[in-house]
């Protein structure tokens, strides 16, 4: 059962930063998010208002057992707080087909939509401090913008929403810890944090960027991981509403694929990325059918919506606009684009395994975008147990 507090005083932050006691200002942020990657900062907010709560229950809980806590605080001054007894529920993408009661894994996760908290209602005007757990790692988010005297204001954000932002952020840490010189080097050689991929896979593409090793190393282990997963993708690809338009087509590429023939899985599959944007692009109304417009319609919903999607929608946009869609020189054609394909000038030593294995983790990338639109209602929900 929750446990009902009372507050001496309103909490409405944390100080932005130090000041004497006889200055007449401070700077108070109302809304904020640290984690365990945080350290002594994380630690320190969190022997503010969570360890005061702790101190008003009826009865001693060490912190050191706290998995999750979640304080619902009003402008009354008294607040509901709830301690390691929320069933909290992930409403995910997923990457295969799953049954209920069926084990979840961390590699079955494409994205994480939103960190539900069932029987719970956090109202808009209440201030919300919520502590919790992903594995080893803990996060802290604090919104008490709403009981600000005077300046307070209703929340105007999906709660659930920005906690499964949160909470997908601890999960999948290394990919959103990429730096920018990383991502260059990365999109670069060719490659990208393919959601498909495992994510063990994408940690050590990762880390072979990071020490300074060629990622086209882990090619056999990534191009064996794409055959593995074949099998998959022709279920996924079967019943997508703008795949299934194209699938006969695309289970050819993948079998040639399959058996090696590369040549004819890059000649077979690299123009159906833009007939499959056609066909969404024509379904949904976009106005321009260029192929810039039609990468910008897949991702646009997700990238307002979910811009920290693991998805990753603005910088998938950029690296199949420059890489897949990106011009040519006549003179001299490189690689195996778009219109190095299309117009039949691409070069004998352009139709590699590489080049065949990220064709179609691009079209399985843009799978999930448009799956994702199609059928927003049955995504699926799993228990968060940390």
């Amino acid at each position: 059962m929750p446990y009902q507090v009372t507050f001496e005083m309103l909490p409405v932050g944390y100080a932005a930063s130090a000041k004497k006691r006889d200055a007449e200002t401070a700077d108070v942020s109302t809304r904020g998010f640290l984690s365990s990657e945080d350290g002594d900062l994380f630690i320190t907010l969190l022997e503010g208002f969570p360890n005061h709560c702790l101190a008003l229950l009826p009865k001693r809980v060490p912190p050191s057992t706290v998995d999750h806590m979640l304080a619902i605080v009003r402008a009354d001054k008294t607040a509901t707080v709830y301690v390691n007894e929320i069933q909290m529920r992930v409403k995910v993408q997923v990457k295969r087909s799953l049954k209920a009661g069926e084990a979840v894994f961390k590699d079955d996760i494409a994205d994480v939509e939103r960190l539900g908290l069932p029987g719970i209602k956090v109202p808009a005007d209440a201030g919300v401090v919520f502590f919790f757990s992903v594995g080893w790692r803990r996060g802290l988010f604090y919104d008490l913008l709403p009981v600000l005297p005077k300046d307070g204001v209703p929340r105007d954000y999906d709660l659930e929403v920005r906690l499964g932002q949160l909470y997908q952020y601890l999960e999948f840490q290394e990919v959103y810890k990429i730096t920018e010189p990383e991502w260059r080097v990365l999109v670069g050689k060719g490659w990208f944090p393919f959601v498909a991929l495992k994510a063990s896979t994408v940690k050590e593409m990762i880390a072979h960027v990071r020490n300074d090793w060629d990622v086209d190393d882990l090619l056999s282990k990534i191009a064996e991981e794409v055959r593995r997963l074949l099998a998959t993708l022709r279920e996924r690809w079967s019943t997508n509403r703008f795949f299934s338009p194209h699938y006969d087509v695309l289970r050819s590429g993948l079998d040639r694929y399959e058996a090696g023939d590369y040549v004819s899985a890059i000649s077979v599959l690299t123009p159906k990325v833009e007939g499959i944007l056609r066909g969404f692009g024509l379904a949904t109304g976009t106005k321009s059918l260029k192929a810039q417009q039609l990468t910008s319609s897949a991702v646009r919903r997700l990238q307002q919506d979910n811009p920290d999607s693991l998805l990753f929608p603005r910088r998938f946009r950029k690296y199949v606009d420059s890489l897949h869609f990106g011009s040519f020189n006549a003179e001299t054609p490189e690689g195996a684009s778009r219109h190095t394909v299309a117009h039949g000038v691409a070069p004998p030593q352009a139709f590699t395994e590489k080049q065949a294995s990220i064709i179609i983790l691009v079209l399985d990338q843009f799978a999930f975008f448009l799956g994702r639109q199609a059928n927003s209602d049955s995504d699926n929900q799993v228990r968060a147990d940390g």
